[in-house]
């Protein structure tokens, strides 16, 4: 507990018991980086406070109902769910973070098409751990919010402390849980005065899009609950004569979790994801969109390109939207408001009609500059490339490229480059700062 990420972790897992009281959506916090480097150990040192951590590990690879099941199990309780890291695993996280966020199963019908009586409901915390970041898993921006990421990882050299910790929480666990809950109920009075307080304290200034900006907000409460749940902790820890920080202190590590987690990786709008992934299948399948040089016979085609714009036949783009879990009228709708698209349609829902090969069609028609504006596309690669010739450099100078290093010669914070050359194996994330 002498590390900022082990501190946080702590208090984000003690927010569980303070959800309800606070009416306050459950979430998700993944913790990621490469394996052997102490992620396990300090979800294990959370459990232990109120049972056996090794017996209440669950892996990630269960299906998403097990998950489910054991998350509204644990109700009030932080929840840990190891090593998402395998594709089933990562897919069956991703797929139960919403639910999780939402406190209960989704609806299913009897046989005989009558509703369910035993939807579980929940409030809790969960935590997972995996070895990269779990956000590119995630659909929708609903279920992003609702999931932090953080890389921070324990310095090297703990391998005997760490172990030696594990050995010691297996024969002494249980204790501090109790103390905790006693210690909420003493302060139910107050618990509420506190949570406005931590909201004062959360820092959201940033420089972010107006959309995102409201995303941020939203993630606020989260992260006050979590700061209600340090304080209250360090209150116990000071009762119990364990080392304790002050009310300051524990303000500073969540804000800076929170600018890590939320401010530093800003969730964005459904139709930025939408139009990532639209560029994305338009580049895999580039062979199924026609262009002025080749004729494919409708039906065998999603679309045509063009210099300026993009065609896409509407029902070629709603099964592609469907498959991505959004909702195709929505997103079309967006496309045309945010100047993505032209409409030629009375109703302005983003529908155009067009042609293709002399066929009257209707469908979405893309902006091709506007698109890559948004994107960013070529100025981003361009730039992600340059990232990795210098990181390259780096590493056959030191070894291993540091992110500070990399910031100071770009003159910005080029974490995303990173993440993005890591996607394509470029680079690996070795921990903390260093990646190689």
């Amino acid at each position: 507990m002498d590390y900022n990420i082990s501190r946080f972790l702590f208090y984000d897992a003690m927010s569980a018991p303070l959800k309800k009281l606070l009416s306050i959506e459950s979430h998700t916090i993944v913790h990621y980086g490469p394996t052997s480097k102490g992620k396990t150990a300090q979800e294990n040192l959370i459990s232990s406070t109120f049972g056996d951590p090794k017996q209440l590990e669950v892996l990630a690879g269960s299906t998403k109902n097990g998950i489910i099941a054991h998350v509204a199990g644990m109700n009030d309780i932080p929840v840990d769910l190891e090593e998402a890291t395998v594709p089933e695993a990562r897919k069956n996280i991703a797929d139960a973070i919403y639910d999780i966020a939402n406190g209960k199963e989704k609806n299913r019908c009897k046989s005989d098409s009558s509703l369910r009586d035993d939807i579980k409901t929940f409030r809790t915390t969960v935590h997972v751990t995996c070895e990269n970041p779990l956000r590119e898993n995630l659909i929708n921006a609903g279920g992003a919010y609702r999931m932090g990421q953080v890389g921070d990882l324990l310095p090297e050299g703990l391998g005997k402390i760490v172990s030696d910790m594990k050995r010691q929480i297996q024969k002494n666990y249980g204790h501090f849980y109790p103390l905790y809950i006693q210690h909420i109920i003493k302060n139910m009075g107050t618990v509420e005065d506190l949570y406005e307080e931590a909201l004062l304290k959360i820092d959201t200034d940033c420089d972010l899009s107006k959309e995102m900006k409201g995303i941020v907000e939203r993630s606020k409460a989260i992260y006050a609950c979590t700061l209600v749940a340090g304080w209250l902790t360090e209150e116990v820890f000071k009762e119990i004569s364990l080392p304790h920080k002050s009310k300051e202190e524990v303000t500073e590590i969540v804000n800076h979790y929170f600018k890590e987690c939320v401010i530093g990786e800003p969730v964005e709008p459904d139709w930025v994801r939408a139009l990532k992934l639209t560029n994305d299948w338009i580049t895999t399948d580039r062979n199924k969109f026609a262009t002025f040089d080749n004729n494919f016979p409708y039906g065998e085609i999603y679309g045509e390109i063009a210099p300026d714009f993009i065609k896409i036949i509407g029902s070629e783009f709603t099964r592609k939207m469907k498959e991505y879990e959004f909702s195709p009228t929505a997103i079309k709708k967006a496309f045309y408001e945010n100047g993505i698209s032209e409409c030629n349609s009375s109703r302005k829902n983003g529908d155009c009609n067009f042609s293709i090969n002399n066929k009257n069609l209707i469908g979405i028609k893309i902006k091709t500059t506007v698109m890559e504006k948004t994107l960013k596309i070529k100025e981003e690669y361009n730039e992600a490339l340059d990232v990795l010739d210098i990181a390259q450099a780096l590493c056959r100078v030191k070894g291993s490229a540091n992110i500070d290093i990399l910031n100071e010669i770009f003159g910005h914070d080029v974490k995303d480059h990173l993440k993005y050359l890591m996607k394509e194996g470029k680079l690996i994330h070795l921990g903390n700062s260093e990646y190689m």
